[in-house]
C-alpha cells in the first residue's frame, strides 16, 4: 500500500538524492523502525533547505560576504546540517538607533514555524543519539504532516525573487 507521504514526495519533484533518502525513511516506517524513519525524514528536510540556500542569491538585505560564508558552510559535510538549521533560526536585524533594517531573515517564516523546526531538531537528536524520549509512528506521521503543511512556506525571499513575484524579469 502506498502512503500519502509517498504521493507527496513524488508530486514535489525533489532531487534524486532527497527522494532516495525519503524512500529509505518510508521503508523504515513501513517496517516499524521509527527512529531511523524520523531521522531520515529530517535529513531529507534539511537537504531540501540546503538546496534552497545553494541556489539562492540570498536575502535582499544581507551582506554578500556573510551569505557566501553560509553557502560555503552548507556545502561542507562537517558543517552543512548545523549551518542549515542555524539559517532557519536566524532572525532579521534592526539597528536600534536608526530603526533601519540591517539584515533580513534567511528564511521568510513565522515564529511558529521557526519553533516547530527547533522542536523537530530535538526529535532528530532523540533519534540520532538514542535518547530516552520514546519515538513512535505518530512522531514520524506528525513530522510528515509538518512538511506537507509548511515546506512551501519556508522560502528565501531574495532581491531577485521579489522582482519576479511582481512580474519584473531581471
Amino acid at each position: 500500500m502506498k502512503l500519502k507521504i509517498e504521493y507527496w514526495i513524488n508530486d514535489n519533484n525533489f532531487s534524486d538524492a532527497i527522494t532516495n533518502i525519503f524512500s529509505e525513511s518510508v521503508m523504515c516506517y513501513k517496517n516499524g523502525i521509527y527512529r531511523p524513519a524520523l531521522l531520515l525524514s529530517y535529513i531529507s528536510f534539511m537537504n531540501i533547505l540546503r538546496e534552497r540556500i545553494l541556489v539562492s542569491d540570498g536575502p535582499k538585505v544581507f551582506e554578500k560576504s556573510q551569505w557566501n560564508q553560509i553557502q560555503r558552510n552548507v556545502i561542507k559535510d562537517e558543517t552543512w546540517e548545523k549551518a542549515v538549521f542555524d539559517a532557519t533560526q536566524q532572525r532579521g536585524k534592526i539597528e536600534q538607533s536608526t530603526k533601519a533594517k540591517t539584515r533580513d531573515t534567511i528564511f521568510s517564516i513565522s515564529e511558529t514555524i521557526r519553533e516547530e523546526i527547533f522542536y523537530w531538531k530535538n526529535r532528530r537528536n532523540d533519534c540520532a543519539h538514542f535518547k530516552t524520549n520514546h519515538i513512535d509512528a505518530f512522531h514520524v506521521e506528525a513530522f510528515w504532516a509538518f512538511l506537507q503543511s509548511n515546506l512551501s512556506k519556508i522560502t528565501i525571499v531574495s532581491f531577485q525573487n521579489r522582482f519576479t513575484e511582481k512580474g519584473v524579469n531581471l
